[in-house]
């Protein structure tokens, strides 16, 4: 090879060669959301490279990872940077990643977190969110509940970020329990009803039972009112059974007298 051509493929030949070697940088942002706490995935989608070296923009850094994930423990503006590597050289590029902080979220409680067997404690968090979810799969901003135990709620704000927290509420379990087991039915004021002690305290139905000796059914009630006299019935015992959804089952006996 002369001289001449020695040089035209030094100046134009061997660049065009190296150019097309060099690495080029480049990735992209997977995560639909960029929330405080959670993991924000990257995508290499870079070229001509044999090694990658990424910077998350806090003081993390990995190395080779085509598809790295990285959580964000704080809100803010963060510079993401990409290095491509290879024998030939290396490219970069800087991208800005910005992490919504996390909202704040606390269940409120009325009247109590402790409450008597068939009371309601109603649950709530601010309405100022885009969605809820409850551990009873209820999706609105409050809840009443009756049973004890642990209940938690999560929410959504308008950047899709989300949070939640936990209340446990406790039941005083009281007995339920008849004013008396004497039924009188004569209209004198005294023992004409059978009648359940604070009926209008229970926020929930109260189901009755009455069965005579011979363990046949004559009465049934799925919301009681106190309102059953047995006037029609012959003096004698009777068996009682009380059901609710929250609470034992109470038995007992009531004795009719005429």
């Amino acid at each position: 090879m002369n001289l001449k051509k020695l040089v035209t493929f030094a100046l134009f030949i061997i660049p065009l060669i190296s150019a097309a070697q060099l690495p080029d940088a480049s990735f992209t942002i997977n995560s639909a959301t960029l929330c405080e706490g959670d993991s924000v995935e990257f995508s290499n989608t870079s070229t001509n490279y044999t090694n990658l070296h990424w910077f998350f923009g806090d003081g993390s850094d990995t190395w080779s990872r085509q598809i790295p994930k990285h959580k964000y423990s704080h809100d803010g503006t963060y510079i993401v940077k990409l290095v491509a590597l290879s024998a030939l050289g290396k490219d970069s590029i800087e991208k800005q990643v910005v992490i919504a902080a996390k909202p704040n979220v606390q269940i409120a409680v009325s009247p109590s977190d402790v409450i008597n067997l068939g009371e309601k404690a109603t649950l709530s968090v601010s309405n100022g969110f885009t969605d809820y979810l409850w551990s009873t799969n209820e999706t609105t901003a409050s809840i009443d509940v009756f049973k004890e135990g642990k209940y938690w709620v999560r929410i959504y704000d308008a950047k899709n970020c989300s949070n939640s927290d936990t209340v446990f509420i406790a039941v005083i379990q009281n007995d339920m329990s008849i004013s008396s087991n004497i039924l009188t039915p004569n209209v004198d004021g005294y023992n004409d009803f059978f009648e359940i002690k604070d009926i209008a305290s229970y926020n929930f139905p109260i189901q009755v039972f009455i069965y005579n000796i011979r363990n046949e059914l004559i009465y049934e009630s799925s919301d009681y009112q106190n309102d059953w006299t047995g006037e029609e019935y012959p003096s004698g015992a009777y068996f009682y059974l009380l059901k609710t959804e929250d609470r034992r089952n109470k038995t007992g006996t009531i004795n009719i007298l005429k």
